[in-house]
């Protein structure tokens, strides 16, 4: 499963770029609004916004570009809602859920229930989807995993100990330290040249093989 919180949390750098990266890996609108500014909507592809979006509406919607100094203040309070949720997510594996936070998110999200042709087809939904708040979809896949009784993932969570990445992701061995193969080979390769390890097996080599070696 795809956790939108992980990969919210694991943007190195908040840009228009990320952000569509973001909205598009979870089929997300690229154009949202936020509670924190509440009635505007942001639209992130300038050369292609949405087409809701027309000449009608412009001059309806408080519209924050993303050359504009209004979006760079839209990007600074992401970075505090980043680690606004990094606190919670480890508060979360290291004690447990808040009861109160959890009533709270349910509360705020408005979850509905669908109701399939059977039983375990039924599934939880925000009842607002027409509208991306960036804030309540958060709140919404926190939430879920205990709806779902995942709870218990959280405690696979943790940070890509390559300094170079540091991505949040679920770990499959209780042992992996790492997101990915490259990110343990970068990593062990860097301490390696950093030690000088890496040097003296680079003279070893050079006597036992000096063509392969040079």
């Amino acid at each position: 499963m795809n956790l939108l919180i992980l990969d919210f949390l694991s943007i190195k750098t908040l840009s228009v770029e990320s952000l569509l990266d973001l909205f598009e890996k979870h089929k997300q609108a690229s154009w949202f609004s936020s509670k924190q500014f509440p009635g505007r909507y942001f639209i992130l592809d300038a050369d292609n916004p949405p087409e809701i979006i027309n000449v009608d509406y412009q001059d309806k919607l408080d519209i924050a570009w993303p050359e504009s100094e209004k979006f760079a203040t839209f990007l600074e309070y992401l970075g505090a809602l980043q680690d606004e949720w990094k606190t919670r997510v480890i508060q979360t594996i290291e004690q447990g859920p808040d009861i109160d936070f959890l009533n709270e998110a349910y509360r705020v999200t408005q979850i509905e229930f669908i109701k399939g042709e059977t039983p375990w087809r039924t599934r939880a939904v925000p009842q607002s989807t027409n509208q991306f708040v960036f804030e309540d979809i958060l709140l919404f896949d926190y939430l879920f995993l205990f709806l779902a009784d995942l709870g218990e993932w959280f405690k696979k969570i943790r940070a890509c100990k390559n300094p170079d990445c540091a991505r949040w992701f679920m770990y499959k061995r209780p042992k992996q330290l790492y997101c990915c193969d490259k990110c343990r080979l970068d990593f062990h390769n860097r301490e390696r040249i950093k030690s000088g390890d890496h040097a003296a097996y680079q003279r070893k080599m050079r006597r036992i093989n000096p063509a392969s070696y040079k």
